[in-house]
């Protein structure tokens, strides 16, 4: 009876364990969770501890690496570069566990001479671990777990290298892989067994140091990436800007000389040399066809920059449907007004290019509500993956943020929708959209 509590004991303590740990996964490698996922990793591991525990088998920490490993690969199908940082954070804690739980209980069992007292100490030692783990594990993902998802340079890998040598330390010191861990861990005085609990309270604190150092420089690293784009977005914005001063010049020089051109036209025609006129008006129209933008926002920097992307989205078979118009009372830059329409329609092309044997479609839209600006872009989308905020959604974010505003994203699957939200309106202003969208 005694053997058989212990057995469910261990069962329900070690699968609390793997079950944190599988969602500590998923959560790190940003995977959904699917219910057949939790029930063959619990299923699996269920039998692993029982078999371990019935058959005393001690260097199972291999083989539960194993499992994790091909259990990632073919069930999850997470890339490699995601599961490198997590299954390290999880290995090393794993034994962390084992190590506490190993001098801990032949402490208890060399001076606890009551097997009932024993017991009981042995349960409350394997509770505060189990507890010590979800800790971890909480604060990891609540600190570190954001900049842990970010893409690893291969130069950073190296800062993994110190958890592996901290895991060998531990488990060759401690012989916790080792037909004689226990006859060897008897062996332990109480001196003995304190310096092995100091070094493993040193370990722990090595770990967080080392985690605390590999995410500072991740963050540095990825803000640096985020600056260095933003200012090719800026310079790019800078340009679309020169070009539409360039292209007012030019209207305002056609402007200028549009009054002669009508008195010759109107000469030819009172003179009835209707063949001279009509020769005359398309030469007239090839001069000026280059300055009539296909989008008339009401912002010539953005009429630019919208045509380059509707150009391009429609030279890769997208249907676009623009409906945009900023009213002269919006009194925001018009670098930030660029680099927000640039993301969502660079990660509107990149989405719907995507969507392969999917008719494509980019609908792209303003609207005023009050003293607000509203942004809205669906497209279409076949992914399924979670919703992982890039640089250019950050960007936006950001801009966001700065007019007092917010970005709302969401994706059924289907389609891809961007909402940003910015406030610089006057509330007296009125907007009016355009009657025909532009496709």
């Amino acid at each position: 009876m005694r053997n058989l509590f212990f057995y469910v004991w261990w069962l329900l303590a070690d699968g609390l364990v793997y079950y944190l740990a599988l969602d500590f996964l998923l959560d790190a490698a940003g995977t959904r969770r699917a219910k057949w996922h939790v029930f063959i990793w619990m299923t699996g591991n269920a039998i692993l501890i029982i078999l371990s525990v019935y058959f005393r088998l001690p260097g199972m920490f291999l083989l539960d690496i194993l499992c994790l490993l091909f259990f990632s690969k073919i069930f999850l199908a997470v890339k490699w570069s995601k599961l490198a940082a997590p299954l390290t954070i999880l290995f090393t804690l794993y034994t962390f566990i084992e190590g506490f739980s190993a001098i801990l209980m032949s402490w208890v069992s060399k001076h606890v001479g009551s097997a009932v007292f024993g017991t009981i100490i042995q349960l409350m030692v394997s509770v505060l671990l189990d507890l010590a783990f979800f800790l971890c594990l909480r604060l990891i993902r609540k600190r570190y777990l954001f900049t842990m998802r970010q893409p690893l340079s291969s130069y950073l890998y190296i800062l993994l290298m110190p958890c592996a040598l901290l895991i060998l330390a531990i488990r060759y010191g401690l012989r916790l892989d080792s037909l004689a861990f226990e006859e060897f861990l008897s062996s332990f005085g109480v001196r003995t067994s304190l310096y092995a609990l100091f070094l493993m309270t040193s370990s722990v604190l090595l770990f967080f140091l080392m985690l605390e150092v590999l995410c500072r420089i991740l963050s540095l690293a990825e803000n640096e990436r985020t600056a260095a784009l933003l200012r090719e977005q800026v310079e790019g914005s800078r340009i679309y800007i020169e070009e539409a001063r360039k292209r007012n010049e030019q209207y305002a020089s056609f402007q200028h000389d549009i009054d002669n051109h009508l008195l010759v036209l109107s000469g030819m025609l009172r003179e009835k040399n209707y063949t001279e006129a009509e020769k005359y008006a398309k030469k007239l129209y090839s001069s000026c066809i280059h300055l009539l933008p296909p989008v008339s926002t009401g912002n010539v920097a953005l009429d630019l920059l919208l045509k380059e992307k509707i150009n391009y989205a429609e030279r890769n078979g997208i249907e676009v449907v623009c409906h945009v118009q900023i009213p002269s009372s919006f009194h925001g830059d018009d670098l930030d007004l660029c680099v927000i329409f640039a993301n969502i329609m660079d990660n509107a092309i990149h989405s719907c290019m995507k969507a392969y044997g999917e008719n494509s479609l980019l609908s792209l839209a303003t609207k005023n509500r009050s003293r607000f600006l509203i942004i809205e872009a669906v497209n279409s989308s076949s992914s399924t993956e979670p919703i992982e905020i890039g640089i250019g959604l950050s960007n936006i974010q950001k801009i966001a943020q700065k007019y007092q505003g917010a970005m709302e994203i969401s994706c059924d699957g289907k389609q891809f929708r961007t909402t940003v939200l910015l406030c610089s309106l006057k509330r007296e202003d009125t907007f009016t959209q355009p009657k025909e969208p532009f496709t």
